[in-house]
């Protein structure tokens, strides 16, 4: 499944840039493979019925794409060979 439980834009804080106009989200292209397992419900527990297999880092990737606030058109992006970890931060470059 693309992407998995800590892919896509979960946890990472975006930036808006009033100067470009752009929408800055970091995230991350990782799969995994989901499965059921056996379990009991006791009162109090955690019930996990199942897990992930993460798939191998080869298939991982991360971006940081970048939509224009206006219209929702997608202006750029970046793709990089790793999965983005953290926010992002935009300044006027002053």
């Amino acid at each position: 499944m693309w992407p998995n439980l800590n892919g896509a834009t979960v946890w990472f804080s975006p930036s808006y840039s009033a100067q470009t106009g752009l929408f800055y989200v970091a995230a991350r292209e990782i799969g995994a493979e989901y499965f059921k397992l056996k379990a009991e419900s006791k009162p109090g527990m955690l019930l996990a019925g199942g897990g992930e297999h993460t798939l191998p880092a080869d298939d991982t990737w991360g971006a940081l794409p970048a939509p224009r606030v206006a219209p929702g058109e997608n202006a750029m992006g970046v793709q990089t060979p790793f999965p983005r970890v953290g926010g992002r931060s935009v300044n006027s470059g002053r």
